[in-house]
């Protein structure tokens, strides 16, 4: 019954991720095994995006659930009973260190890249400020996502029948602005 009852929480997680991720911005890779050089590591989730590299560790558990970060096992009881079963702190440190080590992660490359910028960047802090300040006062451009606003009439609650300034990238990007 546990192992189905994982099963069954691993494939609810792959249908909401199918249902509210972008595939267009999100990669989605399900129950992946990967070699290490001290066996193999079972990641359940791994999202890929220009937003990063995102591991999912699906525990479909009920009752109460003890446990600290350092702790080895964690503790679900539920009916009186009480069951272990392994950290998934610990449990995803370890996948992000394999997966790390097998996609071969260029942490130097990175470093470098960040390090000549800050070295040869002449942007200031006044600069930022400035382009907050013309980012989040634009009536043209999305401060949120980047997008156009574009001019949209309230249809319902308090403020229906009143202009207002909405995303191009609605429902994806939320943002408004009242005019």
């Amino acid at each position: 019954m546990s192992i189905f009852k994982g099963w069954f929480g691993e494939k609810k997680a792959t249908f909401w991720m199918w249902l509210s991720l972008n595939s267009q911005v999100y990669n989605r890779f399900h129950n992946t095994i990967i070699p290490s050089s001290n066996g193999t590591a079972q990641i359940d989730h791994i999202l890929v995006s220009r937003y990063g590299i995102f591991i999912v560790e699906t525990k479909n558990k009920g009752g109460w659930i003890f446990g600290s970060e350092n702790q080895a096992e964690w503790t679900q009881t539920i009916y009186g009973k009480k069951y272990s079963f392994q950290n998934p702190l610990r449990q995803t440190y370890r996948q992000k260190k394999i997966l790390a080590q097998f996609i071969q992660v260029d942490v130097y490359r990175i470093i470098a890249k960040i390090g000549q910028h800050t070295n040869e960047s002449q942007i200031s802090t006044s600069d930022h400020v400035r382009s907050l300040h013309e980012r989040h006062s634009s009536n043209t451009i999305c401060p949120k996502c980047g997008s156009g606003l574009k001019l949209r009439v309230a249809k319902n609650g308090l403020r229906a029948g009143s202009n207002f300034l909405g995303c191009e990238n609605y429902p994806r990007c939320r943002f408004t602005r009242n005019v």
